[in-house]
């Protein structure tokens, strides 16, 4: 049994879940690691945890209760970092054991809220790094190589220096996992917690996507040039769905309409 079976995180949605999906896959395939990756691999942003508790009906009242005073947010990914496999602690390229990540900018919010998360929950759980938890630099990011890479770390880190990654993106739902299933999901736009199967309901998460057109945005993208999550198709993830003069939204490429 894991010792420590519960996490809370943020799943990443739409281009950029699919681009870190996609540039696992090429790494694994390039470099003959394909053995090495779960195929139902999800782009995540680790927000407290791995952890243990006696109470979940707590640890859920914490998000709940936090997550109800935040919307929608936004974040940046921002290049390729190197991080301790099983720590998530920054790591010079010297060193053994290491995985690869996105490095992800987060808005105020998201380290705001992450901040209340973990003051909260340090006093009802045990967390497997407190001192991480606690930390006022606390670093985020998403894995895109899980597995034993070390042999090839090099050589992969030198193709992805090759390959820049920056996009924006969004973060609509906080998800606790135990025993690496998703539990529960607290909606920050639907303002409502989702148990696994309405979690995992495609129907829930289009809800939850044309609510967050229909509202008002008064965050600031961390590149105001860019807000691709406003507006991109839930089914099919095209970039440049169309907002219709009725209010509806219409998708070019499969034809969703709202």
């Amino acid at each position: 049994m894991e010792k420590h079976p519960y996490a809370i995180q943020f799943r990443m949605r739409g281009k950029p879940r699919d681009i870190i999906r996609e540039k696992a896959f090429e790494i694994y395939k390039q470099f003959g690691l394909g053995s090495a990756i779960n195929r139902r691999f999800v782009p995540h942003v680790l927000l407290f945890g791995p952890f243990q508790t006696n109470s979940i009906p707590d640890v859920v009242r914490v998000i709940s209760e936090i997550g109800s005073g935040y919307e929608a947010m936004y974040y940046q990914m921002n290049g390729y970092i190197s991080v301790d496999k099983y720590s998530g602690t920054f790591l010079t390229l010297k060193k053994r054991k290491k995985a690869l990540a996105v490095k992800i900018t987060p808005s105020e919010e998201v380290v705001k809220l992450r901040k209340e998360i973990s003051n909260r929950l340090l006093d009802i759980t045990k967390p497997a790094n407190r001192r991480t938890e606690k930390s006022d630099e606390y670093k985020f990011y998403a894995k895109i190589t899980q597995g034993e890479i070390d042999a090839k770390f090099g050589e992969i880190w030198d193709f992805l220096k090759t390959q820049p990654v920056s996009l924006p993106g969004m973060f609509y739902r906080i998800t606790l996992l135990g025993y690496n299933r998703i539990v529960y999901e607290y909606d920050l736009v639907q303002k409502r917690l989702l148990n696994r199967h309405q979690a995992l309901s495609g129907r829930l998460w289009k809800d939850t996507y044309m609510m967050s057109q229909q509202q008002k945005n008064t965050q600031r993208p961390l590149d105001a040039a860019s807000t691709i999550a406003f507006y991109e198709c839930p089914d099919c993830h095209n970039p440049n769905i169309q907002n219709m003069p009725d209010g509806s939204a219409l998708c070019s490429t499969c034809g969703f309409t709202s």
